[in-house]
């Protein structure tokens, strides 16, 4: 379907979405990594160069314990990590926060008329909590996405998938 075939609501949301994302991109470059984020970072930096998950080793600040948190999250920072180095450890949460806007958006529109549906989207896109979380280094915006995702295919009666991609956000954060 081509773009002017949509509703004037349905392009809007697409705009709404659009902006959002450049806004996440813009302080996802602006950012440094600080906090509890570059504890996070460094075990996906240390998954990354020793391609291994760190079980006894000191990472970051925490070094008198041993790396406890679920691992999906700082694999996949590892595997960005690996292909585009320190930038590609802004880029997980970066991406995975867009994401979830991109699903929330496809399910609001299986519920809710074109008016409804971009409404829902303009608020959830710039909820400052959300935009935070698409732009730290922590988990949060993983598990979103992948609850968000495992919504996605519930509500399309995709049940084993979408009880397959919960198990992915179990193993991203407790």
């Amino acid at each position: 379907m081509e773009f002017k075939n949509y509703s004037k609501y349905s392009k809007l949301s697409i705009v709404v979405l659009m902006i959002a994302i450049a806004i996440r991109i813009v302080l996802s470059l602006n950012h440094a990594i600080s906090g509890d984020a570059c504890w996070h970072l460094s075990g996906a930096k240390f998954i990354g160069e020793n391609l291994q998950l760190p079980f006894e080793e000191s990472i970051g600040r925490q070094a008198d314990e041993a790396f406890w948190p679920p691992p999906l999250f700082h694999i996949i920072a590892s595997f960005f990590y690996i292909l585009f180095g320190n930038f590609g450890l802004k880029l997980t949460p970066l991406l995975f926060g867009s994401l979830s806007l991109i699903f929330a958006n496809l399910i609001f529109r299986k519920f809710l008329d074109e008016r409804k549906t971009f409404f829902a989207t303009f608020f959830i896109s710039f909820i400052p909590i959300a935009m935070d979380y698409s732009v730290l280094g922590y988990p949060a915006s993983t598990v979103t996405f992948f609850i968000i995702l495992s919504i996605y295919f519930a509500v399309n009666n995709m049940f084993f998938i979408s009880g397959l991609i919960t198990s992915l956000a179990i193993l991203t954060k407790y």
